[in-house]
């Protein structure tokens, strides 16, 4: 057992926190621009050791690159476990699991203070409900407890107990790097590249595990925070005394995040059927499209701009148990600092299948059904991670996905099983297993083979309304329907008629970045006037109430593109086109200015005029 288990520091008080973010608190790049590479290895002591450089008989390995974040706005995480990838002894792959967390944690820890700030502030006014943290605590360590007891029987617990390995070498790591002096070791050698620099220092605060945890837990919480509520807006937890003696208030964007979809929902509950519909807060648009020879995907995530950067494009290879046998893993996904899972969510998965995931959110609007949620059961991060590992195929990831299931991050999970379409026989195969699709509510999922359906229309596109019959009746979607018309209409939603029109041009990795940010709110009549109602929403232009919401970022992959077979790139990983910021297609860039400026965004860039880049993962070392 690694000695860094054992807290480093003393938890910091909330005030202390705040003091601590106040200092760093810029809209502009908080550092040069960081590549580095380095290596994990345990000591005599039981300490950890961080190197430069990579090296395969090390506990892990990887590079953290930010040298296109002025190209896409993305850097990148590729990291790897050592020469355990070989061996199948759990011990081994636990500690390594670690080890790879640690090393995370470390390498990106000025990222995660600077997007932890962001994720807080504009998603709490104070400290969490007293019944929220509760359910929280009581969730960490159910999982924790029934990981260790069954993880020696079960592949799914077992994969859970080293992803919850992986999740507190990540608090160790960050924490080292803060307080370095005192917990790590460091080693004098140089650069190995001239393109590269020194160990990154980390300027921030100390983070605490629950603190960590309601980070990852960042999607599931949108239905918690519904469920329980926010705490009193008299909190003293946003102010801090600053070095006058007077006080400061942390950014605070118009509405919180969390607050935003519960809001909506009490206002739409008492409105009239006359009154404009408010809609929640949504997440994400995506678009699939089959043709003869290819599978296109594509996803906008939308949220708050707050959490627009810094943004991270990682890669873990790993090592896994699985029926009794040893595997190798590789995922590549969007994601942010500090996170473990995508959130967004969108996966590519080699090696141990050739599965692509995605999903959208859909709202819960019928609170009873909040009755079915318990501590007992897992997060939809964790689980989305697990069957990331252990499925084979579509099907078996619904299955795995489904299991111990927490009912939040409500959302439509699509899969694609690239492996079925590299083996159709022709144009009219294949007729199941490519593609199934799964929506979840607390207390009800529901999932389907819809390969038929991608055939038979050519396209698949999902906009946060439920396409299961079942899952629309028993969120309350039906009951908006009636109530507000076609905003609630999984047929006639403007993004659902948008994409009608779309999806015919977006037969190529270009037509599909065009169709995936598409926003011509001025001249579309689909979109009512409104630059909310697009594929990728500008909630940021409405004229009446401008916020500072919408999509924030565009990811475009194929099965040509995964299989290496696009631009003659080279990867066994597979290739995702990416960009990050609001679309600036047919629509003004986005840049930090009045009225936005309350919104947190600290390390964000002044504007986000990015450009698509083809991000293509590489193997590290052969181990």
């Amino acid at each position: 057992m690694l000695a860094c288990f054992v807290s480093l520091h003393a938890q910091p008080t909330p005030a202390q926190f705040v003091q601590e973010a106040l200092r760093y608190n810029t809209s502009a790049h908080s550092q040069e621009t960081v590549k580095v590479s380095a290596s994990a290895y345990r000591t005599r002591d039981g300490m950890l050791l961080i190197k430069q450089g990579l090296n395969s008989s090390s506990l892990a390995f990887g590079v953290y690159d930010e040298t296109n974040v002025a190209v896409s706005g993305w850097a990148t995480l590729n990291l790897q476990i050592g020469d355990s990838i070989k061996s199948a002894e759990a011990d081994f792959l636990e500690e390594r699991f670690f080890a790879l967390g640690y090393l995370e944690g470390f390498l990106t820890c000025q990222r995660i203070f600077e997007y932890y700030q962001n994720f807080y502030q504009s998603s709490f006014d104070g400290a969490p409900s007293a019944e929220l943290d509760s359910f929280m605590r009581e969730n960490l360590a159910w999982v924790k407890q029934m990981s260790l007891e069954n993880k020696a029987t079960s592949d799914y617990w077992a994969a859970t107990y080293n992803l919850l390995r992986q999740f507190e070498g990540l608090v160790g790591g960050y924490n080292a790097a803060i307080a370095k002096s005192k917990a790590h070791h460091f080693s004098s050698k140089k650069p190995s590249s001239s393109q590269e620099t020194p160990l990154p220092v980390c300027r921030g605060a100390p983070l605490t595990e629950m603190q960590f945890f309601y980070l990852n837990a960042d999607g599931d919480l949108f239905d918690l925070v519904t469920k329980f509520g926010q705490p009193s807006r008299t909190s003293t937890f946003n102010r801090s005394t600053g070095a006058n003696g007077t006080n400061q208030k942390l950014l605070r964007p118009t509405q919180l995040r969390y607050s935003r979809h519960t809001d909506s929902l009490r206002k739409s509950e008492n409105a009239s059927s006359n009154e404009a519909a408010i809609h929640p807060t949504l997440r994400c648009s995506s678009l699939i499209r089959i043709t003869e020879d290819d599978v296109l995907f594509s996803h906008a995530t939308w949220d708050t701009y707050a959490t627009m950067a810094p943004r991270i494009y990682k890669t873990y290879q790993v090592g896994l148990l699985r029926d009794g046998g040893f595997i190798k893993h590789a995922v590549t996904f969007s994601s942010s600092p500090g996170f473990l899972a995508s959130i967004d969510d969108w996966y590519i998965i080699k090696y141990s299948s050739d599965l692509v995931v995605i999903e959208t959110t859909n709202d819960v609007y019928d609170h009873s059904i909040y009755d079915a949620l318990t501590p007992k059961s897992v997060l939809c991060w964790l689980r989305s991670v697990v069957a990331n590992q252990l499925a084979t195929t579509a099907k078996e990831w619904t299955s795995l996905f489904s299991r111990h299931a927490s009912g939040t991050y409500t959302n439509q999970w699509m899969i694609i099983d690239l492996n079925v379409f590299s083996h159709r026989s022709g144009p009219a195969s294949p007729t199941t297993s490519l593609f199934w699709v799964l929506e979840e509510m607390p207390g009800l999922i529901v999932a389907q083979d819809q390969t038929e359906h991608l055939k038979k229309h050519g396209y698949w596109a999902s906009y946060n309304v439920p396409f299961f019959n079942r899952i629309y009746e028993y969120s309350g979607t039906a009951q908006m329907f009636q109530k507000f018309g076609d905003e609630y209409s999984h047929e006639n939603c403007p993004r659902a008629r948008m994409f009608r029109e779309l999806w015919k041009n977006a037969s190529s990795l270009t037509g599909m970045q065009r169709a995936i940010n598409y926003n011509k709110w001025q001249t579309d009549p689909l979109s009512l006037g409104q630059a909310k109602n697009a594929i990728a929403a500008r909630y940021d232009l409405d004229v009446a109430s401008p916020e500072a919401v919408g999509a924030l970022d565009g990811k475009v992959g194929s099965f040509k593109s995964v299989k290496g077979d696009v631009d003659h790139l080279d990867t066994k990983l597979g290739t995702t086109y990416a960009r990050v910021g609001a679309t600036h297609d047919d629509q003004p860039i986005f840049c930090w200015k009045d009225p936005f400026l309350a919104t947190p965004h600290i390390g964000h860039p002044s504007c986000f005029n990015f450009s698509w880049q083809a991000l293509s993962p590489q193997e590290l070392l052969n181990v």
